[in-house]
Formats: structure tokens, sequence, C-alpha cells
């Protein structure tokens, strides 16, 4: 299964208080500030399903033996005579359902053209970094000149960023291996008597197969890939199926880099009644998560049938 993760940036700013006493070297507290949470989100899937079926391409010369109403990918540039282009389901896939769910029915947001199936999109987050105390036997107050940082904890947000480089959690895109043929519907009758091949699995804008058809259940609700070298035929993985329309959702587990908050020195005593301030050093890094997101590609629900 494919996997990605994100890049993401975030800033909080630390509340301030001041000490009353001569700066120097003797103790350090933190130096008050804003401060970045950097990191890089877990890999993680889009817990799409699939399955596997062998994709053929008809070489022969036989007229054209398939139902009206047919919806099939043709591997030319246009349409053939007698069959009309679906220009609506342009750039989406097709997820054959049953015909108790929508059919025709659109999910997801269209491809872009130069992106095919790799869906772009991206997740916001919020956590929250604790800065741990140390304390000096001084007096503290707004009005002394030395400013630091108060303990405690800062909360931070990542909103969902689009393009750019500011701060936020940078947009990815699931890159699921695509090939784009034309989709055409036929819009007449048989042109022969001759039976189109047993197995042939087709697609219809209707709620039951034609005669001599058989609606494909196995398959229902997962994006249907070309079977690899060796594999075997029918087989179903990835996550659960599809519900009706659906635009599955995904989540990242993420971390941050380590955390350096600077010293501010000061002449003072350290005691354990003192005056209550960060401490400065390297704090462990942030873990959390991030929000739900959807990178399940474009596609329109069609009822798929199997020629007995």
């Amino acid at each position: 299964m494919p996997t990605h993760n994100h890049c993401f940036r975030s800033t909080f700013s630390t509340d301030e208080d001041g000490l009353c006493g001569l700066p120097g070297t003797n103790e350090s507290g933190m130096k008050s500030g804003t401060f970045a949470v950097i990191g890089v989100t877990d890999d993680a899937d889009a817990d799409l399903p699939f399955m596997q079926l062998p994709a053929c391409e008809y070489s022969g010369t036989a007229t054209d033996n398939l139902p009206k109403g047919t919806i099939s990918y043709m591997n030319s540039a246009s349409c053939p005579s007698g069959w009309q282009a679906l220009a609506d389901y342009a750039r989406r896939t097709i997820v054959a359902v049953d015909s108790t769910q929508t059919i025709p029915g659109i999910a997801g947001d269209q491809a872009d053209a130069t992106l095919e199936y790799s869906a772009v999109h991206a997740h916001s987050m919020s956590g929250s970094v604790t800065v741990n105390d140390t304390q000096f036997i001084l007096v503290s107050g707004s009005t002394c000149s030395t400013k630091y940082a108060k303990a405690g904890n800062y909360d931070f947000t990542c909103n969902a960023e689009v393009g750019g480089n500011g701060d936020g959690i940078g947009e990815d895109m699931l890159r699921i291996p695509a090939a784009s043929y034309g989709l055409c519907k036929k819009l007449s009758a048989p042109s022969s008597k001759a039976l189109p091949p047993s197995n042939m699995i087709v697609f219809f804008e209707a709620t039951a197969c034609p005669v001599g058809w058989t609606e494909v259940v196995t398959m229902t609700n997962r994006f249907l890939i070309g079977l690899p070298d060796d594999g075997k035929p029918g087989i179903a993985y990835g996550g659960k199926h599809l519900d009706d329309l659906e635009t599955r959702s995904h989540e990242h587990g993420a971390s941050s880099d380590t955390i350096n908050f600077p010293a501010q020195n000061v002449t003072a005593w350290n005691g354990k009644t003192g005056v209550k301030l960060g401490a400065s050093g390297n704090y462990a890094k942030f873990s959390g998560g991030t929000t739900l997101s959807s990178a399940t590609p474009a596609y329109v629900q069609l009822l798929g049938c199997r020629k007995n």
C-alpha cells in the first residue's frame, strides 16, 4: 500500500516575568520569546480498498456484440462509432457498487489533469509543549529589566497548508499508480449475434445487469487495479470496502524535533521556595497526532457486470 507523510511547523510564544537581580552567570533560567515546533508526521496509508483483476485489450476484428448501455475503457483517443465519451467521468476511476447504492454516483474532487490519481491533501494538528521550571530566591516583577519565560504548558496549532512556506502542515499526495484510458458508453444495440467473452467485466448506469450478465458482488466498493505478474485474480486487499459515496479519511501520528530553549543568566540563589520561572535546555520532542483528512481518488459508482 502506498504510504506518505507531511512536514509541519508551528510556533508558540512564552509568557514572561522579570527578576529584580544583577545580570550575571551564577544561575540560568529560560529566556522568553517565540519558539518553533518542527517535525515530520509518521508514515501512513489512506486505508483504501482494492481488488486486482486481469486487464485485457481485445485485438480481434469481430463486430461489436456488447449490450446497449455498456460502459468500458478504450485504449484510444476517441470512442468508436456507436459509443459516446463520458466527459462527466473524466479523471475519475470506476468503483463497482451493488444495486442498492447510488448509480451513477460521484464521489471525491476530480483529479487535476497533471496529477492523475495522486490525491493532494493536508491535515491540521494541535498540541502542547511543557516548559519545566526552575526557581530563584529573588523578587519577581513586570518592571524588572531581565525577562524570563514562565514555566507551564504552551499550546500550538498547525493548520492545513496547501501550498506556501509558512507555518502549518505541508500538503502531500498519495501516489497511487494509475493509467488513463478513454471511458465510453455504447448507445446502440449489439451489431452481432456473437456473444462477448465469458467472464468479461463491464459497467452500466443501471440497477440491474442485462440478460446473460451477472452482478459482480465480490468487487463492489473497491478500486480495481490490473493484475500484476503472477498475481491471483479476484484478490481483495487494503482497507474495508467503501460505503456509498464515501471519501475515506486517514490520520498520522506526529512528533517534533527536539526543542531548545536558550538560557538567560542572572546572579542569584537557586531555591525551592523562590520565584518559579522556565528552565533552559533541550526539551523532549512533542508527540501527538493530526486531524483526519481524505486522500480518496475521485471516482464514479457504476454497476459492475460479468458475462455468464
